[in-house]
């Protein structure tokens, strides 16, 4: 997280009474995700941390979460529809993007992987046909809809495996902006060398 003011992100959340007296008392970003996180206000740290990522970092961190969620045993439409939200972060096309969106309203999709589908649909340039009027997504939208999916998420994973896997989820935010869970990995042999 950058020391950016921490007013411009938040503008995108929708912070509980507790959080939006915080943010007036900390007005720097990094300030005042640690505050959120110290007074265990972590509902409003996965919508801040959602804000603050830029769109293709929002996403891969809406993916780990999820997957978290998913794992050891995810169901074979839902890892084919996470596989494709990669190919897509990995190589941007709006027909996948398309593509992906319809895959996502397939009967049996996990809700917080329709989710995380959706946000990325709202992550485009437009959301009607590429032959109709362009009509940019609302800014919101995307946020609303990761931070949502990390939410959901850390509650399956609380009623499945007794954690609470939030603090966990913004660890891996953190490390998301600092780049150091990149979706982009190295080839296997650059990494011998």
């Amino acid at each position: 997280m950058s020391n950016q003011e921490a007013a411009a992100p938040a503008a995108f959340c929708d912070l509980s009474e507790p959080a939006q007296a915080l943010l007036k008392q900390e007005p720097q970003g990094p300030r005042f995700f640690k505050s959120l996180m110290d007074g265990e206000l972590y509902d409003d740290a996965l919508q801040f941390a959602a804000a603050c990522l830029a769109g293709p970092d929002r996403i891969w961190w809406g993916v780990l979460c999820v997957w978290e969620s998913l794992r050891p045993v995810a169901h074979p439409d839902d890892e084919e529809l996470l596989e494709r939200i990669v190919t897509y972060l990995q190589k941007p096309q709006d027909e996948l993007r398309w593509q992906i969106r319809r895959q996502s309203h397939t009967r049996g999709i996990s809700p917080t992987l329709k989710m995380l589908a959706e946000a990325l649909f709202h992550s485009g340039d437009s959301i009607t046909p590429p032959d109709g009027p362009q009509l940019k997504p609302n800014p919101c939208v995307p946020v609303a809809l990761v931070s949502t999916a990390a939410k959901s998420a850390a509650t399956i994973c609380r009623m499945q495996r007794g954690i609470d896997m939030r603090p966990e989820f913004l660890r891996l935010a953190m490390e998301v902006s600092q780049g150091k869970q990149s979706l982009h990995v190295e080839p296997a042999e650059a990494l011998t060398k």
